[in-house]
């Protein structure tokens, strides 16, 4: 019987009858801004929450460039779909969050600074920049979410702020 289907069936299916079913719990609600990508989510240790910041000109760095607000997508939920990367250049490694603008006011809390970029470590030559990555999904804002005029600053250790490259202007539904 050795190599039998019928030989190799019948384990298996024991095996499957003795394995206890995962219990089932129920998923918690989703915060109002989450991130968001095609892969699994990833399992992050975050020293803490993200500072508290607001975009105060005197701590703004304006004289470097700190990442690049890379792109956004607008779904057509009218939900929000905004992605980069952002690191501090005076010291060379990733910054600690990112703060999004839409029309000049925060779009959302500071997004933290984790997900893998291996481009930019390739581009910059610097391997401690391989979480340099940020994302950030947004869900819709009523019926007609209107446009979205996107600026993203770096924010640092010492809670000075750094210019991402890129600004993204979207039109929203029925604009």
């Amino acid at each position: 019987m050795l190599g039998s289907s019928r030989g190799v069936a019948a384990p298996v299916l024991i095996a499957a009858l003795l394995i206890p079913a995962a219990p089932q719990t129920t998923a918690p609600q989703t915060p109002a801004f989450w991130w968001r990508t095609r892969f699994p989510p990833a399992a992050v240790s975050l020293p803490g929450p993200p500072p508290e910041v607001k975009l105060d000109r005197s701590r703004l760095l304006a004289d470097l460039r700190c990442g690049s607000l890379d792109g956004a997508r607008l779904e057509a939920d009218a939900s929000l779909f905004v992605w980069g990367w952002a690191y501090d250049p005076r010291n060379g490694v990733p910054a600690v969050a990112v703060l999004l603008l839409d029309h000049g006011r925060p779009a959302a809390p500071p997004v933290p600074v984790f997900r893998e970029r291996p481009d930019v470590v390739v581009a910059l030559g610097n391997r401690r920049l391989i979480a340099s990555g940020w994302s950030l999904w947004l869900p819709a804002r009523g019926p007609a979410a209107g446009g979205h005029d996107l600026q993203a600053f770096a924010v640092f250790a010492d809670h000075r702020l750094g210019p991402l490259g890129g600004e993204v202007r979207l039109k929203g539904a029925g604009r």
